[in-house]
This record gives structure tokens, sequence and C-alpha cells, in this order.
């Protein structure tokens, strides 16, 4: 068995692990709120409510990081679902708001657990010296996540009828429970086979220069992270101008669509890239999304300071910055995470999501009756955006050239550098 046989094997389970643990998650999450407003708890209150419990879920990840690099990663992830699948059993059965709480709160706790377990794991099964196929599973990854925020709402509506919400739950537990038998076949496959890989450390980055990039990546993604959650405002405004249910949630779909279709040709992209053994920096991608977010960001920032706000504003805004996160998100994770060694990967995950998603919760419910701020706060996270994917194109080539400068060197030589030390800012040829 060789280690690329593996890694496929691995990578393919981790994603469709991944994508269907978000599919019960998101169809599950598309049900509560009205389940929680059928025991007479007001409408307001049930959204901060879940607001909370979100918030908690969001720091989850450090947690099973650390899990994560302390077991295996694959046994992680199963405990993920286990939990998850405890959640799942309590949501059904419960007739009351703490109890369904309770269970929301016992989902996200697992969602926590698996999410950096297997981010960690595909991140650690594909060599450093294949730069582009390690970021084309996290493109991958993404894309699995997309879809199935996608059509899991849309299977909701189906599945539901006149505001019955226990059959959507029910579905979500199947569909948990195949999720469960696929991540132990996760265990089974890490701990059956067994491959010799002596390349495994040798081609882990210098960790201190690894860990300053990765660090750097972290900290443009909080702009970018808070763009993405103020983006929020857009289904507000469209509520508010007077469009129907149905209209709205056709412009919901568009950011899941458009980000889909975006990720297959990155995909596609990414593994040509590697076969032909094109050498170019993989900031370049990331660094133009930055400021396509902030370009699709900034028309509706003008019109909502004149309050022209208009359903065609929201709806470019929509698929420009669906544009640009197809570009950013899973680029500057599989970047980031690809810059720490194989071991802490989980952990350098679970930080990622977790910085990823805390800020934009905790300004929603600052800022959440104070829709002004939100837009000056977007306006402000835009112009980062832009600044920082200026300066990222500005430097890409210093940043390879510093992180790695052999394999550069030899490319611009044109003589046949070593193959060792390749990095996931460059597609190297192999």
């Amino acid at each position: 068995m060789t280690s690329w046989t593996r890694a496929l094997i691995l990578c393919g389970l981790c994603i469709a692990v991944l994508s269907l643990e978000r599919f019960s998650y998101y169809g599950m999450r598309s049900v509560l709120p009205l389940r929680l407003m059928d025991s007479a708890t007001p409408a307001n209150q049930v959204f901060k409510q879940l607001s909370l419990v979100t918030t908690f879920g969001a720091l989850c990840p450090l947690l099973g990081g650390l899990l994560a690099v302390a077991l295996r990663a694959p046994l992680t992830a199963a405990a993920g679902m286990l939990v998850m699948l405890a959640g799942y059993v309590l949501l059904p059965l419960s007739s009351g708001t703490g109890g369904a709480l309770a269970g929301f709160g016992i989902v996200v706790l697992g969602g926590g657990l698996l999410k950096p377990a297997v981010y960690g794991l595909c991140a650690s099964e594909l060599s450093h010296r294949h730069p582009a196929l390690r970021v084309a599973a996290f493109v991958a990854l993404y894309a699995g996540v997309n879809v199935a925020a996608l059509l899991a709402p849309m299977g909701s509506g189906v599945v539901s009828r006149a505001s019955n919400t226990t059959p959507v739950l029910v579905v979500a537990l199947a569909v948990c429970v195949v999720t469960l038998v696929l991540s132990l076949a996760v265990v089974a496959v890490d701990f059956g086979l067994r491959t010799q890989r002596p390349e495994a450390q040798a081609d882990d980055p210098a960790p201190g220069r690894g860990l300053l990039f990765a660090s750097a990546l972290l900290l443009v993604s909080v702009p970018y992270g808070l763009a993405l959650g103020l983006s929020g405002d857009f289904w507000e405004v469209l509520v508010k101008a007077g469009l129907s249910a149905s209209r709205v949630g056709a412009l919901v779909s568009i950011n899941p669509i458009v980000v889909t279709l975006c990720s297959a040709v990155l995909l596609c992209g990414l593994v040509v890239l590697h076969f032909v053994g094109a050498r170019i920096s993989m900031l370049y991608l990331p660094a133009a999304g930055l400021c396509v977010v902030a370009l699709g960001a900034t028309p509706y920032v003008a019109a909502a300071s004149m309050g022209a706000t208009s359903e065609g504003t929201v709806s470019a805004a929509i698929v420009v910055m669906a544009i640009g996160e197809a570009m950013v998100g899973p680029m500057l994770f599989g970047l980031a995470v690809g810059h720490v060694p194989r071991r802490f990967a989980p952990l350098a995950a679970g930080v990622w999501l977790a910085t990823a998603y805390i800020p934009s919760y905790l300004m929603r419910l600052v800022f959440g009756d104070a829709p002004g701020a939100r837009t000056l706060l977007l306006a402000l996270c835009a112009g980062a955006c832009l600044v920082c994917g200026l300066g990222a194109l500005a430097v890409a080539h210093r940043v390879t050239r510093f992180l790695h400068p052999e394999p550069l060197a030899a490319a611009e030589t044109g003589t046949d550098g070593p193959a060792t030390g390749g990095s996931d800012t460059l597609v190297s040829a192999q």
C-alpha cells in the first residue's frame, strides 16, 4: 500500500464525513428556530439563545485541535461524531426550550471536535512537496460544505410539513449515523493501511518561519471573516424591502451556488497545475480574492450609507463576495495549516476555525441592534481586506523567496534545484 493510496482514501473519506456532517447540521439548524418558537419563546429571545450557543461552538475547535494532537486525528473525529449523535438523539425527544438548546449545544460541541481533526488529517496525509494537491484538498472540503449548505435547507423544506420539525430532526439523526460509520471507517483505514513515509518529517517546513507565515495569514483572515459575517445583514435588508420569502430564499442560495462553482473551477485548476509542474506562488489567488471581497462589499456599503439599498445592489454584492470567498477561504486556510508541522496541523486548524468565526459572532452580538454600526464596521473590514490583498499581491514573490529560496532560485536559473523543501506557497515541478 503506497502513501498516495492511503492519502487518497483518507482524504476522500474525510470529504464525505465533513459534507454529510454539515448536511445534517444545516438541515437541523434550518428548523431549530421553529421548534424553539413552538415552545412560546419570543422570536428575538430564540435567536439570541441560538447565537450564544453558536458562539460557544466557535470555541470548541480549540478543544478538538488539542485532542487531535494528544490522540490521533481519526479517533478525535469519531469521538466528535459520537458526541453529535447524542445531541441528535436528544433534539427530537426534547419538548421544551432547555432540552432543545442542550441538544444543539451537544451537536456544536461534537462538530468542534470533528472539524479540526478532519482538516488536520487531510493536511498531514499529503506531502508538503505537492502544495497544489494539499490546497486542492481544502478546496474540495470547502466545496462539500457549501453543497451541504445549499441542499440541506432545501431538503428540510421538502421533508417538513405544516411546520412539523420532527421529521427533519429524524432525518438529520439518520444522516449522523451514516456519518459516524464513515468516521469509524477513517479510523479503520488509519490503523489498517500503514505505509512507510520517510519524507513525512523531512519535508515539514521550518517551524519558526512556517509559524510566522501562518500567523500572518491568521491576522489577514480576521477582517475577511468579519466581512463575511457582517454580510448576513444582506438578508435583513431584503426582508425589510418587502421581498417574498421565496425570493429571499432564492437570493440566499446564490452564495453556496457561486462558491461551489468557483471551487470546482479552482479544484480543476490546482490539479492541472500539479501535473504540468507549473511554478507559481499560491499566495496570488487568495490575495486577489481579498480584493474581490472588498470590491463586492463597497457598493453595498455606499448604498446602505445613503439609504438606497436595492435588490440589485444586494444581489451583486452577494455574487462578487461569493467569488472572493471561494478564492480566499480554502486557500488561506490550506496555506496556514500547511506551514505548520504535521503533528500540530489539527491544532492549527482549530485555532484558524475559532479565529475565523468568533469575531463575527461577537460583533453581531454587540452590534445586533445597530445596523448603522454594522455597516460602518463592514466598510472598515472591506478596506482592511483591500489593503491586505494589495499588500499580499505585492509581497507574494518575496514571501515565497524568503520561505523557500532554493526551489525558487532553481526555477529562475533553469537549473535542477533540490526536490526537498517544497512549499504550500509554491507549486514545484515533481
